[in-house]
């Protein structure tokens, strides 16, 4: 949940170079990771080396006493800040802003969240309870690390049987699924129709293209034929494919507004989304206020379609009947893995042999 600590509050503004999130996302509970941040961003890969190497080559330069000495000698402050509430806060604001400054925008409609057991479960009492919404069926919202219902991923079909489950129950206007650390979303409509992958790009890009006509819009390599169609031919938007890679995708958006192609998004079909009004930050919570947006600015004037307003924008997206998303496992310690070769021998093989 680093996106906690971007805001525009000057009160929890601190005089630091650069920040990191203790997190391995939905990997099990006997992992974790780190991710690196400073005012420009997340640290690619290139970056995590470099630091790497200088943090080795210091360590080598300096006896293990002197950096004891050094660690005893010096004194640091530690500062607790409720980053949380003011990340939900803004959150809150900037949904009532969306349909004139309503309190209470969202009443009486009935949206369920399924965390995971992640760190998305504050999105109904810090978020949705506030702007009136009805959020009974709510569930796996208290953090758990063995994740003892599902896998926190807006990816996995089991994940998204459950919100999809939840919603039909609980006769619900929309759900919504994180994965475990909120940097990635999914959606379902009061039908059961699941808006994650190509729906969740075309639905955001049709929200994004209302705002800034003409927009490029960059996803991973993997997005549909038919999602290139509803952009481009649908919405006037040109859509621009680039590796896979959250990273790479959102670092891609950015290279294009530097050389003055306009970009406001930049999505994976894993569910990372990035927009330019939010420092291209993969932002999970965020990509859901968007639809909350809608929802609520629907609802001020006076419509009570639920989450159709939703649907609605994402008519016309031809998809296939059926998809297969083909992971091969790869032995990394393989003598022949150099250069993608083994990589490429095992892909044309899998082909050749079917």
């Amino acid at each position: 949940m680093f996106n906690s600590t971007l805001t525009e509050d000057e009160r929890s503004h601190l005089p630091v170079d650069g920040a990191i999130m203790i997190t391995a996302s939905h990997l099990p509970y006997n992992r974790n990771g780190l991710k690196f941040f400073t005012s420009d961003g997340g640290l690619n890969k290139a970056d995590i080396k470099d630091i790497l190497e200088r943090a080795s080559k210091i360590y080598e330069e300096s006896a293990h006493n002197n950096l004891k000495e050094q660690g005893e000698a010096s004194k640091g402050v530690v500062t607790n800040v409720d980053y949380m509430s003011i990340y939900a806060s803004d959150l809150v604001q900037a949904v009532r802003k969306s349909a004139g400054d309503k309190e209470k925008p969202l009443e009486e409609l009935h949206i369920v969240v399924d965390a995971g057991n992640g760190a998305g479960g504050f999105f109904v009492d810090k978020v949705l309870k506030p702007l009136g919404a009805v959020t009974t069926g709510s569930q796996f919202l208290e953090p758990d690390g063995l994740f003892p219902n599902h896998i926190p991923n807006p990816e996995d079909k089991t994940a998204m049987k459950f919100i999809t489950q939840a919603v039909l129950d609980n006769k619900a206007d929309l759900g919504i699924i994180f994965d475990t650390d909120v940097d990635r979303s999914a959606a379902v409509d009061s039908r059961g129709r699941e808006l994650n992958r190509n729906r969740l790009i075309a639905l955001m890009a049709a929200i994004v293209l209302e705002e800034h006509p003409g927009t490029t819009v960059v996803t991973d390599s993997v997005t549909s034929d038919g999602l290139t169609v509803f952009i481009e031919n649908k919405l006037g938007g040109k859509h621009h494919r680039f590796k896979r890679g959250y990273k790479n995708v959102i670092d891609e958006a950015i290279r294009l507004n530097s050389i003055g192609e306009e970009s406001h998004l930049a999505m994976e079909t894993s569910g990372h989304g990035a927009l330019k009004e939010n420092h291209w930050l993969d932002d999970g919570a965020y990509l859901m206020v968007k639809l909350l947006n809608k929802l609520a600015a629907a609802r001020t004037l006076g419509s009570s379609i639920g989450s159709k307003v939703l649907t609605d924008l994402v008519e016309g997206l031809e998809e296939a009947d059926v998809t297969v998303e083909i992971r091969l496992k790869i032995d990394q310690n393989h003598a022949d893995l150099k250069g993608g070769y083994a990589n490429s021998e095992m892909f044309f093989g899998y082909f050749t042999r079917r």
